[in-house]
């Protein structure tokens, strides 16, 4: 091979490990630009999680320049239970994604056991430091960074609001969902809270989305007036009960509520996965972890149903309903 060639030769073989061969037409090739890398996503969920985080999570990549087939692969895992999460992310791990985008705390607590070098992107966790997620919010320190719900300071406003809407209101039922842990300061902030409204609480923790029928029939046949739902992710399965037997529920978040639920007062989830996928655009982009603050929610969502309330037999205040900032009719 004579040295043009031997040069020509090397030059194609380097092209075609980086590059597609359009055609060759006599003694020309025409080549294309080098292709631009497929950037790779694990997204890591349990089951029940609603396909509106998603949704909006994909559609803020789309506005970054993120199209799923056109350089960007998205690998979701979704666990039916707890227990699953852990060879879910083992098989995701494997595939080496950029980042590995987490929802809830169980499922970013077993991206963590799994990884320390993948960068994390938490959503919907209560406590990250507490939980051992993050060093401080505004030094995470390792492979995780992401976006807290404040979930453990809302109690006691999901309470108050509740109060106003129901007068007279007296027993309330506490649905906890204890195999998230985080939820616990939570479901305390309601118990502290509830002695200035003269409400007495009763809190039923379960760790099977199963025993969520019977705990309700047994606090309905107690005295409980009205429920409040901390048992994310399992919130669909919840309503589902809740509103078969026409139950006044204060809900975490607004899905619930746009499907037949009550109440709803908490952080606009769909603008949490809109930040989730900017963090996701950092770290492609080359920012670490460590160096990125944990965010706190800056909106918030009040929602009411009037068509559930209606059903209930139950007329929502004045007052109330100018604070909410939507109202289904």
């Amino acid at each position: 091979m004579t040295g043009r060639n031997r040069r020509h030769f090397l030059r194609g073989s380097l092209a075609l490990a980086g590059t597609s061969l359009l055609s060759g037409c006599g003694t020309s090739t025409i080549w294309l630009e080098p292709a631009t890398a497929v950037r790779r996503v694990g997204w890591l969920q349990l089951a029940e999680a609603p396909q509106l985080f998603f949704d909006a999570f994909r559609d803020e990549l789309r506005t970054l320049g993120y199209v799923e087939g056109h350089g960007l692969v998205v690998e979701t895992g979704s666990a039916d239970a707890v227990d699953g999460l852990p060879a879910l992310v083992e098989r995701m791990v494997r595939l080496r994604p950029e980042v590995i985008v987490s929802v809830s705390t169980p499922p970013t607590r077993a991206a963590k056991d799994a990884t320390g070098d993948i960068p994390i992107v938490f959503t919907l966790v209560s406590d990250p430091v507490g939980a051992g997620f993050v060093r401080t919010l505004g030094q995470p320190g390792g492979n995780l960074t992401g976006l807290s719900n404040l979930s453990a300071t809302l109690g006691p406003k999901r309470l108050e609001v509740l109060h106003g809407t129901i007068p007279g209101l007296s027993r309330v039922a506490v649905l906890w969902n204890a195999t998230n842990p985080s939820f616990i300061e939570q479901v305390r902030g309601i118990e502290a809270a509830a002695g200035s409204y003269g409400i007495v609480v009763q809190v039923l923790s379960f760790s099977a989305v199963g025993e969520l029928e019977g705990m309700i029939d047994a606090a309905v046949a107690s005295g409980a007036e009205a429920f409040v739902d901390v048992t994310a992710p399992y919130s669909r399965r919840t309503a589902q009960l809740l509103e078969a037997r026409r139950l006044p529920t204060m809900f975490q978040t607004s899905e619930q509520v746009r499907t037949g639920g009550l109440l709803s007062y908490g952080p606009s989830l769909p603008a949490s996965f809109r930040r989730a996928a900017s963090y996701v655009d950092k770290i492609f982009r080359g920012a670490k972890p460590s160096e990125l603050p944990v965010e706190q929610p800056t909106v918030f969502e009040f929602v009411i149903n009037l068509k559930a309330a209606q059903a209930l037999g139950l007329t929502i205040p004045q007052s109330v309903l100018q604070q909410a900032t939507e109202v289904i009719q």
